[in-house]
This record gives C-alpha cells, structure tokens and sequence, in this order.
C-alpha cells in the first residue's frame, strides 16, 4: 500500500546518540556540553548566539541523522539482493513530529558528497502522515 521496502526505528538510534553525547563529554576539554536534539534550537542558536553557545554544543548527531547514516551506509549490505547497493540508491523517509526536523535533514553536514546523497531523503511530519493515510483509505 504505501510502497515500504523495509520499516525501521529510530528508538536504537537515540540510546546511540546519548552514548556518543556522554563519550564526548568525557574527551571533552573540561568544558560543559549542551546536547540538544531540537534542529530549531540549533539554527537559532547558529543565527543569534553564534561564538558564544556553539562551542559548547555537542556535535552528536540527533537519532534521525544516526539512523540515515546507519540506514545508507549499512542496509545495503544487508539487503537480501545478489545486487550491489549503494547509499545513493536508497531513499530514506523518516516520520517526525517536528517541522524543523526537514530543516536538519537539509543541512550540508549530512550530504555525501562521494555518493551525492543526504542520510536522509525526506522528512513528513506525523501530522502529514496521518493526512495521507487517511487519503488513502478513502
């Protein structure tokens, strides 16, 4: 019906995220990290605050960026296809509550550029997902 090939969670990416968040932490040089998931959060911060928060913003990756990275870079290889995958021929939807999440899955930090793809292709809201289904099952 909606054309999936195969459905993931993002629950394993956010417990990845609060690991690599304390790993940094720890090798961070004495200074206090500020983990924040919130894409809006950080462009705010970017545009107002600039040299004055962005040191200490913690450069870990929120659960949705995780999951494209892992779902582009290692679901190909365990497709069940005798054709090579790469991470370009892939496309990555995720489902999010939060409009500014298609902010982040925009940003240049997660483009690839060998391959010339983002770790995440598109992003619907929950809200835009249920408009859908409910198209759908009319």
């Amino acid at each position: 019906m909606l054309g999936l090939q195969r459905s993931v969670s993002s629950s394993k990416a956010g417990c990845s995220t609060s690991t690599e968040a304390d790993v940094e932490h720890l090798y961070s040089s004495g200074t206090n990290q500020v983990v924040l998931l919130c894409a809006g959060w950080i462009c705010y911060a970017e545009k107002t605050h600039g040299s004055y928060i962005l040191p200490h913003i913690s450069t870990t990756k929120s659960p949705q960026q995780v999951m494209g990275s892992l779902v582009k870079s290692y679901l190909p290889v365990f497709l069940e296809s005798s054709v090579a995958v790469t991470p370009d021929q892939v496309y990555h939807v995720t489902v999010m509550p939060c409009y500014d999440k298609k902010l982040e899955a925009s940003r240049q930090d997660f483009y690839d550029d060998v391959y010339s793809t983002r770790d995440v292709d598109c992003v619907i809201t929950t809200g835009q997902f249920m408009f859908e289904l409910r198209f759908m099952l009319d």
